[in-house]
């Protein structure tokens, strides 16, 4: 039993019962270590050639407050940004120190871009975290590999939209003709060594996001998850952020009746060769999408005590869904934000959401991409009232 981690989980219920004060840090940290990226995939909020509205968060917050729009030049500094290397290491050693033991690596870019990318994985690594990372894997090599083993990181989670050189091709225009194939390769070479060295991580988490682009194409991710020994699998509804550009790859009825059709079918596949998958999870949430401004008019939420991001800019935000930052870890030690007056607010809103009937200041409570936590946390807290017939009514069993 991992008693510092049981420390840090009461802390939080702590928290919670508290209301608006925090008693530890995060469990989690999100951290942006860079927003740059060499792709154009083109599902992507942030790169992809069909955005017409760009969802960079200063963007957002300039509309929903009908403000002046930022110019077009401080947003290709935004692109551009890096973490600096000292001080990410510090705000590492600082968050741990208060408690939290996962870390997910990440930005609006690729995060192996960052030429200490590593270092900070290792870091964190080091002192006993689980660590994730979000990654495209376009940038993988044997040295990185090498590296991911001997630190014994947890997981990869690797989107890729396609399992064929050609499907890859397709919906990452302007890409090299050999990424795939060398993205092939690295992951077979991965899955060699561990198999040579006994090791079961990184485990390797292939993601799919379905769009109208990649519909035939869902057969050949399964087989590639399979030839590159991957240990899950997940199928993942697209989001077009209301973007008009990105609407456009949304499936049609017709390709999601194709969908249904076809997912079904792999899950023998998928299960007889050991690989773990979301298939059953997916179609439920393919069939209805989960209005989570309903759930949150039921359970309160929970993220302001359980997790934050940090961008690499510095900006600290409650969670992805959140366009209003609570500091800048550039300017103020990372404690002095987590435990300040913004953040005490932000918690007795989130906190009191459930009562007050409308969504917290700041967030897009309505597309809640934590709703699954929040309900998770909800249901270990209150063993009686998650059997009460308005959430089972909202939720069906297995629609998270």
């Amino acid at each position: 039993m991992n008693w510092k981690r049981l420390k840090s989980e009461f802390r939080v219920v702590r928290g919670i019962f508290h209301g608006s004060r925090a008693f530890g840090g995060p469990i989690q940290a999100d951290l942006g270590i860079t927003n740059r990226c060499s792709l154009q995939c083109i599902h992507c909020f942030f790169y992809s050639s069909h955005i017409q509205k760009p969802t960079l968060r200063p963007l957002l917050k300039a509309r929903r407050a009908d403000t002046e729009e930022p110019s077009l030049e401080s947003l290709k500094d935004i692109q551009s940004k890096d973490v600096d290397t000292d001080r990410t290491n510090r705000l590492i050693d600082e968050l741990i120190g208060m408690g939290t033991y996962r870390f997910e690596f990440m930005g609006l870019g690729e995060p192996f871009l960052h030429k200490n990318a590593l270092e900070f994985m290792g870091r964190a690594k080091r002192a006993g975290s689980t660590c994730f990372v979000n990654t495209s894997g376009y940038v993988f090599d044997k040295e990185k590999m090498d590296a991911l083993l001997n630190m014994r990181f947890d997981v990869l989670r690797i989107t890729t939209l396609a399992g064929t050189k050609e499907m890859y091709i397709r919906t990452h225009p302007k890409v090299k003709k050999t990424i795939f194939d060398d993205l092939k390769e690295n992951l077979l070479y991965l899955a060699e060594r561990k198999k040579a060295l006994g090791l079961r991580k990184p485990e390797v988490e292939l993601i799919c996001v379905v769009i109208s682009e990649n519909i035939d194409g869902l057969k050949s991710f399964a087989k590639f998850a399979v030839q590159i020994d991957a240990e899950r699998l997940q199928y993942r509804a697209y989001d077009d952020v209301e973007d008009p550009g990105l609407a456009e790859l949304v499936p049609s009825k017709e390709q999601a009746a194709l969908v249904r059709k076809q997912l079904p079918e792999l899950k023998p596949y998928l299960e007889t060769h050991g690989v773990k998958h979301n298939i059953d999870h997916f179609l439920k949430i393919w069939e209805r999408r989960l209005d989570t401004a309903s759930l949150y008019r039921i359970i309160p939420c929970y993220y302001g005590w359980a997790a934050v991001q940090i961008l690499a800019d510095g900006e600290v935000y409650p969670c992805c869904k959140c366009f209003d930052s609570l500091g800048n870890v550039c300017d103020t030690d990372f404690r002095d934000i987590w435990y300040g007056d913004a953040y005490r607010r932000f918690r007795k809103a989130a906190y009191k959401i459930n009562k007050h009937g409308f969504g917290v200041s700041g967030c897009d409570c309505h597309s809640c991409s934590n709703h699954a936590a929040n309900l998770r946390i909800y249901r270990a807290l209150h063993p009686i009232k998650k059997r009460s017939k308005k959430l089972r009514q909202l939720i069906p069993a297995g629609l998270e």
